[in-house]
């Protein structure tokens, strides 16, 4: 009876360790998924800065030629 008690308590506790690191497991993965889906659109808003600031530059250049061709 006493070495059933005693296995009990030992698997209880055990159980609670693992119960315990799958938490910690858990919270790390949303904490990594958080700062990966932070960076992508930190990464994304930079990108659609960039794309606006070529746009312009381009539609500067269509300017240019089409003043140039005029000229011509």
């Amino acid at each position: 009876m006493k070495e059933t008690k005693s296995k009990l308590e030992e698997m209880t506790r055990r159980y609670k360790e693992s119960k315990e690191e799958c938490i910690t497991i858990r919270k790390n993965c949303q904490d990594m998924i958080k700062t990966y889906q932070e960076s992508e659109e930190i990464k994304s808003n930079s990108l659609d800065i960039e794309l606006k600031k070529k746009e312009k530059e381009l539609e500067e250049y269509k300017a240019e030629i089409s003043t140039l061709t005029q000229v011509r």
